[in-house]
């Protein structure tokens, strides 16, 4: 990605949305949502006629739900139970 790249959230907009998360949750939300970013840059042509906070929703959106069925599959795949308050 170009180094003017920015993604239309952070982690701490997840945060706010979502929990707080840990230091390695915090890498993997950076790198998903400049995933999200570039998947609604490349698919959608007219994303920039939307507003910010539309943009920041849809891509925390996107990323939490990421990180949901990615925890649940870690936790099935080691054979632990989720004993999040918030998600379960």
């Amino acid at each position: 990605m170009a180094d003017d790249f920015k993604a239309f959230a952070t982690y701490g907009d997840i945060e706010k949305r979502w929990h707080t998360l840990t230091a390695p949750e915090r890498q993997t939300a950076t790198t998903l949502l400049e995933d999200a970013t570039q998947i609604i840059m490349d698919t959608c042509p007219r994303w920039a006629d939307a507003s910010e906070r539309t943009l920041k929703a849809v891509v925390c959106a996107m990323v939490i739900r990421k990180m949901l069925v990615d925890d649940r599959s870690e936790e099935r795949r080691v054979g632990k139970e989720c004993n999040r308050e918030c998600c379960c």
